[in-house]
């Protein structure tokens, strides 16, 4: 029988999330297991509504690698010029082939600085590779 790992090419997670308030405090979003050993190649952010970057009252998107030791090894701040554009994904910086074991997961965080801006629902891709 063949299974997900056995078909070549990039595979897409989707993992829907609601939306962030303002006033929310940093929070973890979302959580993707990988389904087998494999390679994330991309992780971007999908919006549904727009957000208004702010340098001192802002939010940032956050990928965690969390195997124990959590690590943030990806981020899409939102300074004064950098935006949220409704329907237009955003690509987060993760290292180019990060490798995942079997059942280790990724988190999606949001983090506020200063009183925040809206975050509005959205969904983060996963894009994979067997490996």
């Amino acid at each position: 029988m063949l299974t997900l790992h056995d078909i070549p090419g990039d595979h897409l997670a989707q993992i829907p999330v609601e939306p962030c308030l303002a006033a929310t405090a940093t929070v973890f979003v979302g959580t993707w297991y990988a389904p087998y050993k494999c390679k994330v190649t991309a992780v971007r952010f999908l919006p549904t509504l727009a957000t208004t970057g702010n340098t001192t009252n802002t939010k940032n998107l956050n990928v965690i690698l969390d195997d124990g030791t959590p690590a943030e090894i990806g981020n899409y701040d939102l300074p004064t010029g950098t935006n949220l554009v409704a329907g237009t994904p955003v690509a987060l910086d993760v290292p180019a082939e990060t490798a995942m074991a079997a059942g280790q997961c990724l988190r999606f965080e949001v983090e506020k600085v200063g009183t925040g801006v809206l975050v509005g629902a959205g969904t983060w891709l996963v894009t994979y590779v067997g490996g």
